[in-house]
């Protein structure tokens, strides 16, 4: 008789709890899904406490918090309470640009003085790293090009 081993398992596992919870997901595929929830029940396998449960009950239990946190980065997608116990609200990190976003004498950035932060820079770096060019990027965040432009300049000087 053959024994499984423990991936053997938890990809069995992850394959029946993607296909349980595949609605939760609309925009990931089977696949994509499976993959995150074997990640996940890689990644916090380890939390796992013999004694407690059987560990497929652990890992059935444990993996929709780390597969959506995934999901909602992968969407940029942020998560917020009203309060300690309110509901969830859930908002796109930056604004959606409009269908028509190709001519720029349509439309007219906010001019915003902000101080980006830890925060927005790695949102410049994620945004530059997916395609966006400058133009997009300051009206998806709310600021000038010119204010992009400097960020994207001190950025390649950090680089170099």
């Amino acid at each position: 008789m053959e024994s499984r081993t423990l991936d053997d398992r938890i990809v069995e596992l992850a394959g029946k709890w993607s296909y349980m919870k595949r609605d939760h997901f609309p925009r990931w595929d089977y696949h994509e899904l499976l993959s995150e929830a074997y990640i996940a029940a890689k990644t916090i396998g380890h939390r796992y406490e013999e004694g407690r449960a059987a560990y497929t009950t652990f890992l059935w239990s444990h993996l929709f918090c780390p597969v959506s946190r995934s999901y909602y980065k992968a969407f940029s997608v942020t998560v917020t309470r009203e309060n300690r116990t309110g509901k969830r609200l859930y908002r796109h990190r930056w604004r959606e640009l409009p269908e028509d976003y190709d001519h720029p004498q349509s439309i007219e950035p906010e001019q915003v003085e902000l101080n980006l932060g830890i925060d927005h820079e790695s949102d410049l770096l994620y945004m530059l790293g997916v395609g966006m060019n400058q133009k997009q990027i300051a009206y998806a965040l709310g600021l000038s090009e010119g204010r992009i432009s400097q960020r994207v300049r001190r950025v390649r000087e950090e680089l170099s």
